[in-house]
């Protein structure tokens, strides 16, 4: 595995994940309520956790530089979750620079433009494998494009309708959303430099740990399965601190990214060691009630299997399916490994057993 570790955090993507965290209402001192219930002994760690993305939160939430319709237009989620329209806009973007972006469109010819806004609305469309399933790639004209997108059953009637917005008005919604961006991230420039600090021990730790381990230590701490010759370009995030984003932006170079945020290894240590309760069944249980979530499980058991394929067997959207295995991937009940451009997706058999146990033992 060769990796490139950012030692600082992006102003840009801070400010976008801290507008994305807003528009969608993921208040951090909500975010970890069930762990921190039964278990009162984790609050100082974690209040001293989230103090820095609490600040942040609040401060874009009582500033926020657009308005709340364009703040939602940009940053509320689609049926899938983690899509939305600024999304479209940083998949070309983070390898270079919005103000490169912008000189490059100057530069194209009708027919280049054509063929680099069809590659964004494509591959934005949260459909996985498109090259393979729809030969899509290969639309010549705009009519053949927007014939494509609207037999689409993946994608409402709304969706449809922004990705038209985004093919029409790319440079205007562009230049709206770099305007935003840049004064969010002005907003929060002090809160990132005080967390300098933070930053730099747990880059100076993760950086110990690849060299140390590897690969494996995302098999190992985070559940994901990487190729061996993986080329990874890795931000710190202090908005996105409790998450780890893989390829959400995908950018026009030779590496994979990842938006590491700086807290998401311990929460899940904290989540692993504490959390034995009774309460922490019901998400378990509320999830194979669901007829679909079990299907999943239970077709993962016999193979692994993409989004797509899922999609296939279960006669539901991929967006349907993201959003069951968004939630089975949180209780650990499957996990994903990446091979090529594919993500599959696992049975976490070891998990599940887990479960079993904390529902036999409530009963013995």
């Amino acid at each position: 595995m060769n990796y490139t570790l950012h030692e600082t955090l992006s102003p840009i993507l801070e400010a976008y994940f801290a507008l994305n965290i807003v528009a969608n209402g993921s208040n951090p001192k909500e975010k970890e309520a069930p762990l921190l219930k039964n278990n009162p002994e984790l609050k100082a760690e974690f209040d001293s956790m989230i103090a820095l993305p609490c600040k942040l939160y609040d401060l874009v939430k009582e500033h926020c530089p657009c308005t709340k319709e364009r703040l939602f237009f940009f940053f509320k989620h689609w049926e899938d979750p983690g899509q939305c329209i600024a999304n479209l806009f940083l998949y070309p973007s983070l390898d270079t620079s919005f103000e490169a972006l912008q000189i490059h469109l100057k530069t194209l010819s009708d027919d280049e433009r054509f063929e680099f806004l069809k590659q964004i609305v494509l591959l934005s469309t949260s459909l996985e494998n498109l090259k393979t399933d729809f030969n899509a790639f290969t639309l010549k004209t705009e009519r053949e494009l927007f014939q494509f997108i609207e037999q689409l059953g993946q994608l409402s009637d709304l969706e449809k309708y922004h990705i038209t917005l985004v093919y029409y008005q790319y440079d205007t919604l562009l230049t709206e959303l770099y305007q935003v961006l840049q004064e969010t991230a002005q907003l929060i420039a002090p809160l990132l430099e005080e967390a300098k600090p933070l930053v730099n021990t747990f880059v100076t730790a993760l950086d110990a740990t690849l060299k140390q381990q590897g690969i494996d230590y995302f098999k190992n701490a985070l559940n994901i399965a990487l190729p061996p010759d993986s080329n990874m370009i890795i931000y710190p995030s202090l908005s996105a601190y409790n998450s780890l984003t893989l390829e959400n932006f995908l950018g026009a170079g030779t590496y994979d990214h990842l938006v590491f945020g700086i807290h998401i290894s311990r929460l899940i240590e904290m989540r692993n060691a504490y959390v034995k309760q009774e309460m922490d069944l019901t998400p378990f249980l509320k999830a194979i009630a669901d007829s679909s979530k079990l299907d999943i499980l239970r077709y993962l058991k016999e193979e692994r299997l993409y989004a797509s394929q899922l999609a296939e067997r279960l006669g539901i959207s991929n967006a349907t399916v993201s959003h069951h295995v968004s939630t089975l991937l949180s209780l650990e009940l499957i996990s994903c490994e990446k091979e090529q451009n594919k993500v599959y997706f696992i049975l976490n058999q070891t998990k599940i057993h887990d479960y079993i146990d904390i529902l036999k033992h409530l009963f013995e």
